[in-house]
């Protein structure tokens, strides 16, 4: 899991592959368990193997998305086509995040909806293969970035936060995204009247950066950068 969220996070390919990790998961393996069962034992903000188990799962299916976008990884062999692939990738994201939204009492720990909103922008996020997705995937695009954005800014005020690194720069990546497609696509961002949202998530994005900077100083200068952005021509 490391080397997935280390990879995603710099840009690069990860060392190890899928079909060299061989390691079975606690329980049955069969992902609607882990993801059912996760509902009733988050209770006091501790990790339990369900989380655990979840999280591993949304990490795989973050690896695959990775690499298949932006490595030229091959599709597997099940799916027919391409967007055969998408399709089965969105409906298993949206399960995950139809459990965490339906979940009583914070069942489904937040970090663990960041990572369902984190794959679905590596799915339909523009990419070296297609910097001009189709219009759904743009909305798309835009709504996980958005919903990522203030789900750290949740994460990041806790101080059990371990992973200060990982949260800011997803951040900023999606910051990137937001930027980006507004840039470029601001007639598709008014028509589903998600212009202040988005912006809103912008202003969002400098709060979690001068929060973060309070653990990690240097994170301060990425947020001079940051706030630079949206003035750029």
């Amino acid at each position: 899991m490391i080397d997935r969220t280390i990879a995603i996070s710099t840009g690069s390919a990860p060392n190890v592959s899928d079909d060299h990790i061989t390691v079975a998961l606690p329980g049955c393996g069969n992902e609607g368990n882990h993801a059912a069962e996760a509902f009733t034992s988050y209770t006091d903000g501790r990790l339990s193997t369900n989380h655990f188990v979840l999280q591993i799962q949304l990490c795989q299916l973050q690896s695959e998305i990775y690499e298949i976008k932006f490595f030229g990884r091959a599709i597997p062999d099940q799916f027919s086509s391409y967007d055969h692939w998408v399709e089965n990738m969105e409906e298993r994201i949206r399960s995950t995040l139809n459990l965490s939204v339906s979940s009583i009492n914070g069942a489904i720990p937040q970090w663990i909806t960041n990572d369902a909103h984190q794959s679905q922008n590596l799915l339909h996020r523009p990419h070296p293969g297609s910097m001009v997705p189709s219009p759904a995937s743009l909305l798309v695009a835009t709504t996980s970035a958005i919903s990522l954005i203030n789900g750290y800014h949740k994460t990041i005020q806790t101080q059990r936060l371990a992973w200060t690194f990982a949260v800011v720069n997803n951040t900023f990546q999606a910051a990137i995204v937001l930027l980006y497609i507004f840039g470029n696509y601001a007639s598709i961002i008014r028509e589903a009247s998600l212009e202040n949202e988005l912006l809103s998530a912008l202003d969002t994005v400098m709060a979690i950066l001068n929060l973060g900077s309070q653990r990690w100083p240097v994170i301060a200068s990425t947020a001079m950068y940051v706030k630079d952005l949206p003035e750029i021509p």
